[in-house]
């Protein structure tokens, strides 16, 4: 896929997820194929340790969902994986090769690296932590790369492009979910009363509002 193209489509769907859950399994299809990974992670959650508490958590192959290897890495490897705490320090919007955050021992004797990650593909894959609002936190990752030859420069170019983009996407989607408005589409989310709504053309011109974003509009306060 050209990847001018591929960028500028996945970036509307990303638009689209952000909305609504379901279509989360297209884009990140879209990414898999334009960046030429086997798959892709995401992990929205808060706390530490055995407090951590799951909001969204997906593993995906070409756009299909795998709740059996989800399952199994959540419920068996996380609590002993080594790499974790080790990402969790790394700054907010890092790319990191996924052997980095495992020791040389660790990466001839973990079992996390050698049995979890390998069964999900993952043991070249690339890993970003993204900080969010009120102790959010959000790790996403891609599988190894396809052909198993390493990552190229442009591959990596491509995945540092949509790093922000995926980032935003997490927390709009994070934000509706909070005001229990995931799926309800543009007619739904100008009727909703919990949330400041504005929708704006390409040009960035005012479109509609619902009356909370009318009401922050009116009060000079800004967007």
């Amino acid at each position: 896929m050209d990847p001018p193209d591929a960028f500028g489509r996945i970036l509307g769907l990303l638009h689209c997820a952000a909305l609504d859950d379901a279509r989360w399994p297209d884009a990140t299809a879209l990414i898999e194929e334009a960046v030429g990974t086997a798959g892709s992670t995401l992990t929205v959650g808060e706390g530490f340790g055995d407090d951590v508490r799951l909001h969204f958590a997906r593993i995906l192959q070409r756009g299909h969902g795998r709740e059996d290897l989800a399952r199994e890495y959540f419920n068996v490897y996380l609590p002993h994986d080594e790499g974790i705490p080790r990402l969790r320090r790394r700054p907010h919007g890092e790319l990191v090769h996924v052997p980095d955050l495992y020791t040389e021992d660790e990466r001839k004797t973990s079992p996390v690296y050698n049995e979890g990650l390998r069964r999900m593909g993952s043991r070249e894959g690339l890993l970003v932590r993204f900080d969010g609002p009120d102790g959010l936190r959000v790790i996403w990752g891609c599988a190894d790369p396809v052909g198993g030859s390493g990552w190229e420069s442009g591959q990596l170019r491509l995945v540092e492009r949509l790093l922000p983009h995926i980032h935003r996407t997490v927390l709009t989607r994070q934000a509706l979910a909070a005001a229990e408005a995931l799926g309800a589409g543009l007619a739904g989310l100008l009727d909703h009363g919990g949330i400041g709504v504005v929708h704006l053309d390409r040009g960035g011109r005012v479109l509609a509002a619902n009356d909370v974003a009318l009401d922050v509009l009116r009060r000079g306060e800004g967007l």
